[in-house]
């Protein structure tokens, strides 16, 4: 399973790279959340085909907050794939344990006609405090278009 998601990771990279020449932003900042597991979620745009993003995740077993920086490509019509890079710190409740590592994201985003995008993504981390690889978290994000 985890050959299937780095093999994933890395096919979606190189596309974004090699289509990153055609990637227009449309949008500067958006706020919303991402569900797996649920998490508050700011992007912001910070040149053409490059964003930051902020995610933090509350969870009853503890919290998490991630650092991404992503790099944005045109796939097909308003839909982009996306890769990027960034880290994480994060603390559990049940055992007390300081969480830190790496993280990896890829996948795609698309624009409403609305003041909305959505977006499908992987994520996977490398933890240096108590798990080596954590198979990732991801999934769907709903973000609101402020400007």
């Amino acid at each position: 399973m985890k050959k299937f998601f780095i093999i994933l990771l890395v096919l979606l990279s190189s596309l974004a790279a090699r289509s990153q020449s055609t990637s227009q932003n449309t949008y500067t900042t958006a706020l919303g959340v991402k569900f797996w597991p649920t998490a508050l979620s700011l992007k912001q745009f910070v040149a053409q085909g490059r964003a930051i993003e902020a995610d933090g995740f509350l969870l009853s077993s503890g919290y998490r907050i991630t650092g991404l920086y992503e790099n944005y490509g045109k796939l097909i019509g308003k839909v982009q794939l996306y890769y990027g890079i960034g880290t994480h710190y994060g603390h559990s409740y049940e055992n007390s344990d300081r969480e830190f590592g790496l993280d990896f994201a890829a996948g795609i985003d698309f624009r409403l006609r609305s003041p909305l995008e959505i977006s499908l993504g992987f994520q996977p981390a490398v933890e240096f405090a108590n798990h080596p690889f954590n198979t990732g978290w991801g999934g769907l994000g709903i973000r609101y278009i402020i400007k």
